[in-house]
């Protein structure tokens, strides 16, 4: 029976993963459901695929492992470290590759798993003749099958590696039992987290702040999270050597010992790691602390596993079932409906964060903005090293915060108006002033254009302790905003150009390709317009005087899209 609802599980699986890739396109749906129509065979292939990638980064990681077991080994041959040190040390480096395994199995997971969560992907299964342990046992697998390759090559490929690397028989036993036991606890709190992260980005409460906040640090953990995984796996290996200098000196490296051991998750299966890789006999002591926190860690993936059975349950009951039994209705004979009205620009606003707080793709094009300009600056001024700070300095910073403004104002400006295209007919159908939409999306553009550039500066003024940097950054921001309003005018005039008016949506999408391109182009030149003229003027008169004049310039350019602006979208009086 078991094989027979694994076979099944493969409907289901696809159906989910279908819906986490529509999920994560947002208001790029249809484009997903474009190529699905032209090849049945392309959600299969992209899955596999990225089967494939997680599997690869999987057979990497233990390769951490085999390094820090011949560090160890070549510390204690050398004996210039005590024993219960080392142990201590070592202990610590697996407690980060097990952390690794756990934090990347969470980011490949967690989309597949929150959407099949929802419980959607059940309904129509409740049809078929299986009982309530059958559509449990169906829904764990079909999770299993998400991530089967991966977790099974997860199990494998640590014991393996180890063995091959140190034929170490101890060792390799050792590394199959905390191989096994951590998979199952990892993939076990994987669903765990994937039915919360269901309920927030589900949750139906637009009105609720609270819900709203929770998406959004959720999503944007999420973001970090990904972004910072080759940085993570970077630093783990480079910072093996780094580690046991520091910890060289540590004092009562025993007690620290006993007490980590104890602890079932992940620092037990580290411990034990750690023990049987040393040819020397350890503590006896420490090796029952360690024994008792692998059967902690074994009870608790015990009941972490029923845990996950019991709130498979949901998702398998139908709606009448669950609220049956678990929701008691309360039906208000007098209940009042308080109606308030709002300014149409704040409702917009409201709709749009709201909306990118439910759109992955959509919250990711208004965050980017401000993570990638952060990232860029650490590198600018990790590559400077000590360079110091004079005019060549500040105007290759200002150059670069600059150019940032490019493709940074593309990309906001693509994203939030790219919403639109979700529930276009029903908009088209409401009484909208064109002005007013496009006036909401511009006070949320502006406000991410002004951030994406001011928050580098600020770093650099921390880092660098120089306000010279930073008010000079402060007085180029119109020309920030200068190549905002020439991103958004060029879309709305190539994009939403109509007989009589002009639209905010994609309503002229042929030669596309060509449209973006005059877009980068124009962007492009901008950009080295107003960096040669800088240059220039620094050149034939002092810095002071060329941001001055390119100041007044860029007023000049901003006054003239303004006026743009309100000829492409003019007041209309409503009677």
């Amino acid at each position: 029976m078991k094989s027979s609802l694994y076979n099944l599980s493969k409907y289901t699986f696809h159906e989910v993963f279908l819906n986490a890739q529509l999920e994560t396109a947002g208001s790029n749906q249809s484009k997903v459901l474009e190529r699905l129509e032209k090849s049945s065979k392309t959600m299969k292939n992209q899955a596999i695929l990225m089967k494939l990638i997680y599997t690869i980064l999987f057979i990497f990681l233990p390769i951490m492992p085999l390094i820090v077991y011949f560090q160890l080994s070549d510390i204690l041959s050398q004996v210039y470290m005590p024993l219960e040190t080392a142990i201590f040390t070592g202990s610590f480096l697996f407690v980060i590759f097990f952390g690794m395994c756990f934090v990347y199995l969470i980011i490949f997971g967690m989309m597949n798993t929150a959407s099949f969560m929802k419980g959607d992907v059940f309904e129509w299964l409740n049809t078929l003749p299986l009982s309530d342990k059958e559509l449990k046992n169906l829904s764990f697998l079909t999770i299993f099958r998400s991530l089967d390759i991966p977790l099974i090559v997860m199990i494998i490929a640590f014991p393996v590696i180890m063995g091959i690397g140190t034929r170490n028989i101890p060792l390799i036993i050792s590394a199959s039992i905390t191989s096994i036991l951590t998979v199952i606890f990892d993939f076990c709190i994987l669903i765990l987290i994937g039915k919360r992260l269901s309920t927030i980005l589900s949750t139906s409460s637009v009105k609720s702040k609270k819900s709203s906040a929770i998406r959004i640090v959720t999503l944007l953990g999420f973001i970090l999270l990904s972004m910072s995984t080759g940085f993570l796996i970077n630093w783990a290996f480079s910072s093996i050597g780094f580690f046991f200098q520091v910890f060289s000196s540590i004092q009562n490296a025993n007690l620290f010992n006993y007490i980590l051991s104890l602890i079932p998750f992940p620092f037990a299966p580290a411990y034990l790691i750690a023990l049987t890789s040393i040819p020397s006999i350890a503590d006896l002591s420490l090796w029952i602390t360690t024994i008792i926190g692998m059967g902690i860690l074994a009870f608790l993936t015990y009941f972490v596993y029923k845990k996950v059975i019991e709130s498979l349950r949901r998702i398998t009951e139908t709606e009448e079932e669950y609220k049956a039994g678990i929701i008691e209705l309360e039906v208000k004979t007098d209940s009042i409906l308080e109606i308030k009205t709002i300014n149409p620009i704040k409702a917009y606003l409201r709709k749009d964060l709201v909306t990118a707080t439910r759109d992955f793709q959509t919250f990711l094009f208004l965050v980017m903005p401000l993570i990638i300009p952060i990232i860029m600056t650490f590198s600018f001024v990790f590559s400077l090293g000590g360079t110091p700070v004079d005019n060549i300095y500040v105007i290759i910073v200002s150059l670069t915060l600059l150019m940032n403004s490019v493709y940074i104002s593309l990309m906001v400006v693509s994203g939030l108006l790219t919403m639109e295209e979700t529930g276009a007919t029903i908009m088209s159908s409401l009484p909208i002033v064109p002005r007013e939409r496009a006036k909401s999306k511009l006070y949320i553009l502006v406000t991410i254009q002004t951030l994406s550039h001011l928050i580098p500066n600020l770093i650099l003024l921390i880092v660098l302790n120089n306000i010279e940097v930073f008010l000079i950054g402060f007085m180029i921001l119109i020309i920030v905003w200068n190549l905002l309003f020439n991103a958004f005018l060029l879309k709305i005039r190539l994009f939403g150009k109509m007989k009589y008016k002009y639209t905010i949506e994609e309503i002229n999408k042929n030669h596309k390709i060509r449209k973006w391109a005059a877009m980068i182009l124009v962007q492009s030149g901008t950009f080295l317009g107003y960096s040669f003229l800088f240059v220039f003027l620094t050149i034939i008169i002092n810095l002071i005087m060329a941001i001055i004049l390119n100041g007044l310039l860029s007023i000049l350019v901003l006054a003239l899209q303004v006026y743009i602006f309100n000829r492409m979208f003019p007041k209309i009086k409503i009677q």
